[in-house]
């Protein structure tokens, strides 16, 4: 588990580092051991949504911000369609836990190997069964994109004790290589002898990867030999942080960013929850948003989404972009400069039976200020319409 002042990292770490502590480490700030954890029970002198451990309780923080992150293998599949049991696996399974306490990241790891419950479906898509299987297999059972990341959120929550995962992205093993092209590289120091993958990987040898060989060092192992996937989580933490580390520096570059997403968007699934949407909207016209909306969009493939559109002054994008990209799942965003065409307008004051109501004057056109007309609306139970006419013939 790590813990690194690095808020500003979560976007872009979205794409690289590590979970699945299988426990409630994940608000406690330290490893699981093998003793189990229990949680409240009748008669056990424990509240909801506490847990006892060491003869300490601890209580679950309802202000931190879980992200699951999925590296996903599907290369053995080539199905147009992916059926239940077929739909790859999520070899990578990683959970970013941000406290904006003192705005810093958890960092979780644990193994695509984990023994767990893992629900079965048919074809259909009825549950059949639940097994306890390596939970790498849960993404199997669904259809490869939106189900599956459902399915492995479940997973992953039930494996945390019921810990809620505010949003999931998920990417296929060759998206790693293309943002790893697309940051030009990393540079990464090989712990130990990995030249049965590849002769370049002697220990210590120090390797600038591009996308291919990055691609060759997250995935291979052997799988005849006890052990080789926890060398490979090791690999992949070390590349994911250092993938992360190179996305980061490029700091508030949003054309970057809108490059990354454009070209990984064949490579990932996400989600963000109606509630992270209008939490950004808030904090957007809070900091002094000329407007903020959303759009219910299809995408390419058919998914749904959701667009965030933000319209702000020129010389606070950068603000409004980092604001954005930290409180969403997004990977980028797009910036565009329009032009404003506006009538000459002038504000006045007027007096009213209601008191004071500020207006707009603009080509013979007359706007009363939202905000003054709510407030009379409250005060009177008139409506906005009836307000709005009555002040017309004033």
């Amino acid at each position: 588990m790590k813990k690194s002042k690095i808020y500003r990292y979560i976007v872009p770490a979205l794409l690289a580092a590590a979970v699945l502590a299988a426990a409630v480490w994940l608000f406690l700030g330290e490893r699981r051991t093998e003793e189990e954890v229990p949680a409240a029970e009748s008669g056990s002198g424990l509240e909801e949504g506490q847990v006892l451990y060491n003869g300490i309780t601890y209580e679950y923080r309802d202000d931190l911000k879980t992200y699951l992150f999925l590296g996903v293998d599907n290369q053995e599949e080539q199905l147009e369609e992916k059926r239940p049991g077929q739909a790859g696996q999520a070899d990578c399974i990683l959970v970013f836990v941000a406290d904006p306490e003192d705005e810093t990241i958890t960092i979780l790891q644990g193994s695509r190997d984990t023994m767990t419950d893992v629900e079965l479906y048919d074809l259909s898509g009825e549950k059949f069964a639940t097994e306890e299987e390596q939970i790498a297999l849960q993404y199997a059972y669904g259809d490869g994109g939106t189900r599956s990341c459902w399915l492995m959120e479940q997973a992953v929550s039930r494996l945390l004790y019921g810990v809620d995962i505010d949003a999931y992205l998920a990417m296929n093993l060759e998206g790693f290589a293309k943002a790893t092209d697309l940051v030009g590289g990393v540079t990464l120091k090989v712990p130990e002898d990995y030249t049965k993958i590849n002769p370049l990987f002697s220990r210590g040898a120090r390797i600038h990867m591009d996308g291919a060989l990055a691609e060759q060092y997250v995935r291979s192992r052997d799988t005849k030999t006890s052990g080789s996937n926890d060398q490979r989580m090791e690999r992949q933490t070390q590349f994911l942080e250092a993938l992360a580390k190179k996305m980061a520096d490029r700091g508030g570059d949003a054309a970057f960013y809108t490059k990354i997403l454009t070209e990984l968007e064949d490579q990932i699934v996400t989600d963000v929850t109606a509630e992270d949407l209008a939490f950004t909207q808030e904090l957007l016209f809070e900091r002094g948003a000329l407007d903020v909306y959303t759009q219910a969009i299809g995408m390419k493939k058919g998914r749904a989404g959701v667009m965030l559109s933000c319209l702000c002054a020129r010389e606070r994008e950068e603000e409004f972009a980092q604001l954005i990209l930290r409180h969403t799942p997004s990977l980028g965003l797009r910036v565009y400069h329009p032009q404003r065409v506006t009538l000459p307008r002038r504000e006045e004051r007027i007096e009213t039976p209601y008191g004071a109501v500020r207006i707009k004057r603009a080509g013979g056109k007359v706007k009363p200020e939202y905000e003054d007309l709510a407030r009379i609306a409250r005060e009177t139970g008139k409506t906005l319409a009836e307000l709005r006419a009555e002040l017309a013939r004033s």
